[in-house]
């Protein structure tokens, strides 16, 4: 079995044969202030050089992170887009419950007879 994770918050034209080639989507929705906690921590961990980084983080940019990318995130506009693959999804908070639909789905493919392994 082919397996892959495409992670994002990219919902554009490029994007869109991921969606329509997705088994699983998982609609990220942690607490907006959590995000915003783990974005500046990725940019003090870039700027004192302990996490390398494909380009030079600025001030400014963690600005429009914070701002742009992260308070005008809409999941809504995911959702809906997923909806029109009449694809499966799943609305989520964190890892955890990523890691227990995932399992959900593998063990109820095995009691269906179809095996993964």
């Amino acid at each position: 079995m082919n397996s892959w994770v495409v992670e994002g918050v990219q919902i554009k034209k490029w994007t869109l044969k991921t969606i329509e080639d997705a088994d699983i989507i998982f609609i990220l929705k942690p607490n907006v202030y959590i995000r915003d906690l783990r974005i500046i921590k990725r940019f003090l961990l870039l700027k004192i050089g302990i996490r390398p980084w494909n380009y030079n983080q600025s001030f400014r940019n963690l600005r429009k992170m914070i701002n742009d990318w992260n308070h005008k995130y809409d999941y809504k506009e995911a959702i809906e887009l997923t909806q029109s693959y009449q694809k499966t999804y799943y609305v989520v908070k964190s890892k955890r419950e990523v890691l227990m639909h995932i399992e959900n789905r593998f063990v109820s493919k095995l009691i269906e007879g179809n095996d993964y392994t």
